[in-house]
This record gives C-alpha cells, structure tokens and sequence, in this order.
C-alpha cells in the first residue's frame, strides 16, 4: 500500500502537467529559433532527454517546425518522418557504468574519470558531426563506432545513418539536469573540440526539481549562459523518469567498458564505445521470461508516453483531464504489479550483440 502512494504521489497529474508544461516551453523556444534562423537541428545526448522529446514532438504536432523534422526511424517515434530538412540526432552520451574496482585500478583511473571520459568521447563523436561524411569516415575515432554498430551489435542501418549524415552547423542540444554536471561536462568538451556556445550551438536543459538539486559550481556557470542568451533553462516539478530505468526512459544503454578503456588507450584518441537501443520486442530471446519482461518494459514505456501526450495535450487545450488519468492509474498498477523500476541484476546481452558474451 505504501508503495502505491509513492507511486500515487510520484506520478501525480500535477508532476506530468509540469513537465508538459517544460515540453511546450521548450518546442517555443526551439520554434523561436528556428524561425530566428539560429538552429538547423536538434541533438539528443541522453536516455534521460528522449521522452522529454517526445513529449516536445507531440507539441509540434501541426506546426510548420514538426513538418520539416526528420527522426531515424530506430528511434521509433509514431508519427514522424525521416524525409525533412531539420535533423534530430541521437548520439549515445549515456554514462551510468560499473566497472570493478580492480579493473579501474589496472588503468588508473577512478569511475568519476571513467564516466567523464565517457561524455568526453560523445562530445568527440558529435565534434566529427559538423564535419562531410568523407572527412568523418577517415576519423579513426569514428571508424571504432561504425565497427561497434556493425560487427559487435550487427546493426549496419544505424552505422550507415551516422555516416551518411549530413554535416551539422548549428545544433540545439537538448538535455535534463538534475546536478548540472552532466550538462556542464558536455558543453565543455564539445567547446574542446570546437563546438562552442552561442556561435554553432544553443543549450537547452529542462531542469528537475525546479533547480533545487542543481550544485553551486554548475549553476553559476550556466545562470552565466543563460543571461548570455547561449542556453535555455526550463525548470519543471519533476522528471519523473530521470535515472528509472528503461520502463520509463524507453532506451537501453549498452556500454562497452573494456573496449573504451583498451581502444582510447591504445588509439590515444576518445572511443564512443556507447550504444542506445529504443526498446526492443525482446522476441529473439530465447528466455520466455525475458520476453515476458520486456513486454512489460514496453507496455510501461507506452503509458508513461501516453501520460505525457495527454498532458501536453491539456496544457495546450486540446484535451480534458480524464485521459491522462486514466492513463496514469494504469501506469502506477503496471509499475507496482510487476516492480519495473527495480534495476535488472542481468539484462540478457543477445537483446543487443550478436556476439557470445561471457555472463
């Protein structure tokens, strides 16, 4: 019982029209832009920003912005087309990782450097995204990503859209903050690689908690950028599918530790050795239990989404309340039937490589 009236509070009608509220707020701003010729695209640097843009997009829906968006088809979003002029480009900066403490000794590096380095080498990896895709192609960095996608994971469709990409010149960079670090990071190491605030990109971050847990050293920096007019800051009561798991952010991150610390080692130079995979079926496990869960992985993922357009919809009246709470009971019964925010002790790793993997 308890648990339901976390979930009751946590999943509140007033938590989801707050944050339809910071998704509108942000499809405004990005619709200024776009119109102020300022922005020619739109990057998604993590799990935690995907939702978020999807409750953006079902904002758009009707405007002349959504008509010219184009979304890869891998990221599954209904409704959208792969045919306009203005990219949305995922790119893996996902950096929640465990490595062995002994593992970490053997290079000499502490987790928070390993996660740092992470987000660095993302950082790298859109860098090479402003470039044609010859120039890119011959990056020996980049060529380490396109042998993750194709020989490790088998998904060539996915390598082939990073190659053939269109060269990027002035992105927004959507994001959620909690602390501000991950946020602070990126945007510091893509100013190292010559992606750089306010000239070839405009930061946007929906902010958790209304900023309450953002940490001194980060705030006073991006306030700075604010007022600069270099990042948008949109503060909202609660991201509620912020470090969650994929039931509620719709995206397994894979994270390939030994190959990033082995090849950044041996190829001095920062290996995106991440991954994303928008929910799969789960059909080709082999384990009924497995595709049991990933079932319910899906199904919850579809309601949390369902929760957010209805709200979107009623903050831009379009719809009345009763949809999203039908939506967000069956959400909370979905969640606490079947415990899916608990984290998985061992994700099946055929969902995500064709290769064996030792468990």
């Amino acid at each position: 019982m308890a648990k339901v009236l976390f979930y009751d509070k946590e999943f509140s009608v007033e938590n989801f029209l707050s944050l339809a509220q910071g998704c509108v707020l942000t499809a405004h701003r990005l619709t200024e832009l776009y119109e102020n010729k300022d922005v020619d695209s739109l990057i998604i640097p993590s799990r935690g920003a995907y939702p978020i843009f999807r409750g953006v997009f079902d904002a758009l829906k009707g405007s002349e912005l959504e008509e010219i968006l184009s979304v890869p088809s891998f990221m599954k979003v209904e409704g959208s087309s792969e045919e306009g002029e203005f990219p949305v480009v995922p790119v893996p900066l996902t950096a929640d990782v465990y490595i062995p403490k002994e593992k970490l000794r053997r290079y000499g590096k502490s987790l928070d450097q390993v996660v740092d380095e992470i987000r660095d080498s993302g950082s790298y990896l859109i860098s090479l995204l402003f470039k044609d895709g010859k120039e890119r192609k011959e990056d020996k960095c980049f060529k380490a990503f396109e042998l993750l996608l194709e020989e490790v994971e088998g998904r060539k469709e996915i390598a082939n859209y990073y190659r053939q990409l269109r060269p990027l010149k002035k992105p927004v960079i959507l994001d959620t903050l909690i602390s501000g670090r991950a946020f602070y990071t990126i945007l510091q190491s893509l100013d190292k690689y010559g992606v750089k605030l306010g000239q070839n990109l405009h930061g946007i971050g929906i902010v958790d908690l209304e900023g309450a847990k953002l940490k001194r050293e980060y705030k006073g920096w991006l306030k700075q950028q604010e007022a600069k007019g270099n990042v948008t800051l949109i503060p909202v009561k609660r991201i509620m599918s912020e470090d969650r798991g994929a039931s509620l952010l719709g995206i397994v991150g894979c994270i390939y530790p030994n190959l990033f610390l082995e090849a950044s080692k041996a190829m001095e130079c920062p290996i995106c050795a991440v991954t994303w995979h928008v929910l799969p079926d789960g059909e080709n496990s082999r384990s009924r239990e497995v595709r049991e869960r990933v079932k319910k992985y899906n199904q919850a993922f579809k309601l949390y989404m369902k929760c957010l357009e209805s709200a979107v919809g009623y903050v831009m009246g379009r719809t009345e309340l009763d949809p999203l709470e039908s939506s967000r009971k069956k959400l909370i019964a979905l969640l606490n039937e079947h415990k899916l925010l608990v984290p998985e002790e061992k994700p099946e790793p055929s969902l995500f490589t064709k290769l064996r993997v030792k468990g």
